[in-house]
């Protein structure tokens, strides 16, 4: 991908495959799934293969991003072709926060922006995965720096500009990058290195205690959910670039994107691991389209715990009192839905309602399980789904192994119905001495 100077700036992404069909009939057409037109601002999209361009078009009673590509011939089995997919990106009217681009600086997060292939439509099919390795070009500006997934190759300067190439294997994340005009402070402490991308240079004190605190807050969740891929040999901290309010950008808005093993904009003090937790629950293993407010709770979570590890935050009674407080303060004026139903579209108020109940529906698996067996079942979906999707299906299942009882009733209380389980208050406000 190559970042191309302008009002707005537009990222030119190029992909290029050598593919074969190992399958047991020819096929006519290649389904693929493309980056959004509102979402990711994708436009001028062109398709090759071997050389000549060919047709990519949009069935309306698929999904808005699924595309097929026309073949010019029956691609027959054992026969292999060259493909090349060519579209720019640009941000300034997009509003997904996996994707940001200003003229300072951008970033595309670690999903939908690059081409993913679908599998066939007949039995047997079998999954496509990200090609192992796949190679990585970045162009940008010469004063631009950059970091990506993979493992970083070489890079050289042409023209007034800069080319990175990383090799992204198996057990990398998915392609993401990060790069702008940015000075850069390496800290290293006991416990790894910490990377500082800032618009000025900071203190050097200052530098080290937020690099010790983010390091050993990445070493707990190692420890705890798993080692980083080892190409992730340091953790990023950067700040929002100075033109990110400009036009219709919202540096805030951004934040939710969580790109793995970066923290955003910590320079005024480390106030917890939460960003990077996200690395191990929206990275390391990715939320399916029904728990898709999940991961954000299981790093609130972890991050409570780390806090909890380090004396510092607020007590297991209070941090229920305070959901509690806010959930029954919102729903005053909120219609509820069940966890399982909300979707990102949904009000402010009931998103809030639901983060609220999901982070109470942990502590109540805590009462039912013990925190330990809790903690466990969290690391142990991550082992075992390593790299691939999870949902609630796959937490529950993981906590019945743990601690050896059948919560099917539970999970449905909680996540699909509305309310919070009377026996859950009763708990509160014995805990509490009716004060809840």
């Amino acid at each position: 991908m190559r970042f191309v100077p302008g009002d707005p700036p537009r990222l030119a992404v190029r992909a290029e495959y050598r593919l074969a069909n190992v399958g047991n009939a020819p096929l006519h057409s290649i389904g693929i799934e493309l980056p959004g037109e509102n979402s990711f601002g994708r436009a001028d999209l062109h398709a090759e293969i071997d050389n000549k361009e060919v047709a990519v078009q949009h069935n309306p009673f698929e999904p808005a991003d699924n595309w097929r590509i026309s073949l010019p011939a029956a691609w027959r089995q054992k026969e292999k072709i060259n493909l090349v997919l060519s579209y720019d990106l640009a941000a300034r009217a997009a509003t997904d926060p996996r994707i940001f681009a200003a003229a300072n600086a951008f970033y595309l997060n670690d999903s939908g922006w690059f081409p993913q292939f679908q599998e066939p439509r007949a039995f047997f099919a079998a999954d496509i995965v990200r090609p192992n390795p796949t190679d990585l070009a970045v162009t940008v500006p010469a004063d631009f720096r950059v970091t990506a997934s993979g493992q970083l190759r070489g890079a050289k300067k042409q023209n007034g500009e800069s080319e990175y190439r990383f090799r992204i294997r198996k057990a990398d994340f998915d392609p993401y990058v990060v790069a702008g005009q940015y000075n850069e402070q390496r800290v290293s402490t006991s416990n790894g290195t910490v990377v500082f991308w800032t618009s000025k240079t900071i203190p050097a004190a200052q530098a080290q205690q937020t690099a010790r605190q983010i390091a050993a807050a990445e070493k707990f969740y190692s420890q705890n959910f798993g080692p980083l891929p080892r190409t992730v040999k340091e953790i990023y901290d950067i700040q929002p670039p100075e033109e990110s309010s400009e036009g219709n950008i919202s540096w805030e808005r951004l934040e939710g994107s969580l790109l793995p093993g970066v923290v955003f904009d910590a320079m005024s003090g480390f106030s917890g691991p939460t960003e990077l937790g996200n690395t191990w629950f929206g990275h390391m293993i990715r939320p399916r389209a029904e728990a898709w407010m999940f991961d954000f709770v299981l790093a609130a979570y972890a991050s409570d715990l780390w806090d909890q590890g380090n004396g510092a935050g607020t007590s297991r009674a209070d941090a229920i009192g305070s959901d509690l407080s806010d959930y029954d303060g919102t729903r005053g004026h909120a219609v509820e839905k069940p966890i399982i139903s909300l979707t990102p579209s949904d009000s402010k108020d009931q998103l809030r309602l639901g983060g609220d109940k999901l982070e109470l529906f942990l502590f109540a698996l805590e009462d039912k399980c013990g925190q330990q067996n809790v903690t466990h079942a969290i690391a142990h979906m991550v082992y075992a789904l390593r790299g691939q999707q999870y949902d609630y299906s796959d937490f529950r299942a993981a906590l019945e192994q743990e601690c050896h009882q059948n919560l099917s009733n539970v999970f449905d209380a909680w996540l699909r119905q509305k309310g919070i389980p009377d026996d859950f208050r009763a708990r509160q406000e014995n805990a509490s001495g009716g004060k809840n």
